[in-house]
């Protein structure tokens, strides 16, 4: 990282995230990557590492620098005499360890609020977490998403309502309307994903008064509702959980996004080691699947979305699997 890139300014960043396992959501990997990037751009910070690495040095033989001592290095560059800035960016907090998350963020917080030469600036992203609404309490400058986007929320979630496959109006049209804008918290793909589970609903045949109900009890927290997904997929037909399974092994561990007439070729290849498959054109060819778009919608359980210039990616915080005409 290139300080010039950043014009007068220090700027590290980390993004936290379960998904990717332990050590991704680890404050002690943040402090090290942040100190890392600290250090690549201003080697006038150096002395402030120096005396705890040597310490670090002497106390232990092997392993990896602890953790206090990271924090000690951290709380330490607030004392340097030069007239700088240095911006700290971190993402989705609320995934990191809920284990020292308050100490690590009034440690932050406190790092701002030091009156020296040097100016610091910590930029936070996450979903709700209490360590941060205590902060929140005492005038931290912040931004809820749901407040800057609720206006489009609106009217995306009356887009969505209005689809001829509900039939919904009036009171009950209001009701729904103010129920998703109300727990949207700002994330469009949960108001997409809740239009989706309603009309598979409806398509069954059932009263208006009944989609209301299913809308009250669906998940309002977006993993909780690809849970759900994932479930009725598990319940369906051997032929349409074996095809499903086939669909997401493929999209998870695909190199590059995949178009859809990858994956429809792809699955006429049989997943089982064991199943004889002849390679021959004619018995590939009774082996590709007709109407593949339906077949992804029906056994992607509306995860997977057919896009005319996207790719196929694993979802992280509120993103979709995407395929690819």
């Amino acid at each position: 990282m290139k300080r010039e890139l950043h014009g007068d300014s220090i700027v590290a960043g980390f993004f936290y995230s379960h998904r990717e396992g332990e050590r991704q959501a680890s404050h002690s990997s943040m402090l090290r990557s942040v100190l890392y990037d600290i250090l690549h751009q201003e080697e006038s910070f150096f002395p402030y590492f120096q005396s705890e690495f040597r310490r670090y040095v002497q106390t232990y033989s092997s392993g990896e620098w602890p953790y206090k001592s990271l924090k000690k290095v951290l709380t330490a560059l607030g004392d340097h005499p030069r007239d700088d800035r240095l911006t700290l960016i971190l993402d989705a907090v609320d995934e990191s360890k809920y284990e020292d998350r308050r100490n690590i963020l009034q440690l932050l917080f406190d790092l701002c609020s030091k009156k020296g030469a040097l100016i610091v600036k910590v930029f936070i992203a996450s979903r709700p977490v209490v360590e941060l609404e205590h902060h929140i309490k005492h005038s931290h400058n912040f931004i809820r998403l749901q407040e800057e986007t609720e206006p489009d929320i609106s009217n995306f979630t009356r887009a969505t309502l209005q689809d001829p496959g509900l039939d919904l109006s009036g009171d009950l049209l209001l009701r729904a309307t103010n129920h998703i804008i109300e727990h949207a918290q700002g994330v469009f793909l949960w108001v997409h994903l809740i239009g989706q589970e309603l009309l598979i609903y409806a398509a069954t045949g059932c009263s208006k008064k009944e989609i209301l109900d299913l809308l009250i009890s669906l998940p309002t927290e977006l993993e909780d509702l690809y849970e759900r997904i994932l479930e009725r997929l598990k319940q369906g037909k051997a032929r349409d959980i074996r095809d499903g399974e086939r669909m997401f092994q493929l999209v998870l561990f695909a190199y590059r996004p995949l178009t859809v007439p990858e994956l429809r070729h792809a699955l006429a290849i049989p997943g089982d080691l064991d199943t004889e498959f002849n390679p021959s054109d004619e018995s590939f060819e009774e082996a590709i699947i007709s109407g593949i778009e339906k077949r992804i919608m029906h056994c992607g359980g509306n995860i997977l979305e057919i896009k005319n210039s996207e790719g196929i990616f694993v979802p992280l915080k509120s993103s979709k699997f995407l395929l690819t005409n």
